[in-house]
C-alpha cells in the first residue's frame, strides 16, 4: 500500500500538477463534508487496484464546481469523479484541492456480496478497500468441454 501511495504522489509531481512554490500538503484544504465511496463492482471483479489522483476546482464557498482525474485506472476514475463532486471544502486561496484515492483488494469475500471499507485520512488521502469476489467458472457458465 505504501508503494501505491508513493507512486501516486510521484505521479502528481512528475505530471506537473503544481505551479512553482505550490505544496502538495495544504493546511487550508480542510474537508467540511464528504460522501463515502464504495469499491466499484466491475473493478473488483476485474481485480483492478491502484491510485486515482483527482484535482477539484472550488467555488467561493468550497463546493466542487469541476473535477478532473490527473492519473489512475479508467475503471476507478468514474466513481471518484462522481464522488468528489459531493464533497465540500473550506474555501482556500487557490480554489482547488488535490485528493488521492487508493483502491486495494484484500482477502476473499465470504459471500457473493462486495464488502467495501472507506477511510478518509485528512487532509488529502482516501483509502477504499474491498474483499475480492471469488470467481467460480461453474457459476459463470464456463464448464469444461466434454471429450
Amino acid at each position: 500500500m505504501l508503494r501505491t501511495i508513493a507512486t501516486a504522489f510521484g505521479l502528481v509531481l512528475v505530471c506537473g500538477c503544481f505551479t512553482s512554490g505550490q505544496s502538495f500538503y495544504r493546511n487550508d484544504s480542510n474537508v467540511t463534508s464528504f460522501e463515502k465511496l464504495k469499491y466499484p463492482a466491475l473493478a473488483d471483479t476485474a481485480r483492478i487496484t491502484g491510485a486515482v489522483v483527482v484535482r477539484a476546482k472550488l467555488d467561493d464557498v468550497g463546493d466542487v464546481v469541476s473535477a478532473s482525474a490527473i492519473t489512475g485506472h479508467p475503471m476507478l476514475m468514474q466513481g471518484v469523479l462522481s464522488n468528489i463532486q459531493k464533497w465540500v471544502f473550506k474555501p482556500n486561496s487557490e480554489k482547488e484541492v488535490i485528493i488521492v484515492y487508493v483502491f486495494r483488494l484484500q482477502g476473499v469475500c465470504k459471500s457473493q456480496r462486495i464488502v467495501s471499507r472507506f477511510d478518509f485520512e485528512a487532509p488529502y488521502l482516501v483509502s477504499v478497500t474491498a474483499c475480492q469476489l471469488h470467481w467460480n467458472p461453474q457459476s459463470a457458465g464456463l464448464r469444461g468441454r466434454k471429450r
